[in-house]
């Protein structure tokens, strides 16, 4: 549902998170999973000097559906590589509400693939160190950034405006 079109919301959006790669130190590792039915693994690997402009790259759009259940299951995912430090971070923004397809495992908050998901959070939570803040932007956003808690059980959910995004990211 973020676009470069009539939303002002999405190019506040794309200047936070290139603000937030140019942050991260060079050798960290980052994954970027973008989302609309389904979740899009845009960048993963470490930072360096020739691959950080590339990595600060969002799509143009992101289509109108909202599967956040699908997102923090690729999220895990990507937690749980092989070789993955022990402390991670995610950070998930949303503007949306969970909105998935009807035929999406995540349809139903609560469902077997939740179930599945915040069990192997929780494991991944005993083993290492996951930091989870969940970034809400409009009151939609903000409900949409609450279903991370269902999926890690310590996760920081903070409502922010597009304009408030970029400091916050960038002060961390």
């Amino acid at each position: 549902s973020m676009t470069d079109g009539p939303d002002p919301l999405y190019p506040r959006v794309r200047q936070a998170y290139a603000g937030l790669v140019d942050a991260i130190p060079d050798g960290d590792w980052l994954s970027l999973i973008t989302f609309d039915t389904v979740p899009t693994v845009s960048v993963d690997g470490p930072l360096t000097s020739a691959n950080r402009e590339a990595a600060k790259t969002l799509p143009d759009a992101i289509g109108q559906a909202t599967d956040i259940g699908a997102a923090l299951n690729a999220a895990v995912e990507r937690l749980d590589r092989p070789g993955s430090a022990q402390i991670q971070t995610v950070i998930f923004v949303t503007d949306g509400r969970h909105e998935p397809p009807n035929d999406s495992a995540f349809a139903q908050v609560g469902s077997p693939a939740w179930a599945a998901a915040q069990s192997r959070a929780n494991g991944l939570e005993q083993r290492r160190t996951i930091l989870v803040r969940a970034l809400g932007l409009t009151d939609k956003g903000n409900e949409g950034a609450e279903l991370a808690s269902k999926i890690f059980s310590k996760t920081e959910v903070v409502q922010l405006s597009g304009q408030q995004l970029s400091d916050y990211l960038t002060a961390e």
